[in-house]
């Protein structure tokens, strides 16, 4: 595989409260999730990269502010 691998996205809140992400894979790929705060330096969450290909991950982080 050559290329960029890493895809990025901001998400932007309204309320406090919890934030589910759900990553649903081709066959062949495999999802991994870190959540940083809003400055983008410290990890504040992230999902188990042992799913394995072409199976869900999930991140859920609870008392977002």
């Amino acid at each position: 595989m050559s290329g960029d691998t890493y895809d990025w996205f901001k998400i932007i809140t309204t309320k406090d409260g919890s934030l589910t992400i759900i990553g649903i894979p081709e066959s062949s790929l495999n999802f991994y999730f870190n959540l940083y705060d809003s400055n983008g330096s410290s990890i504040l969450s992230q999902s188990s990269a042992s799913n394995g290909a072409g199976v869900n991950d999930t991140l859920t982080y609870h008392n977002l502010k």
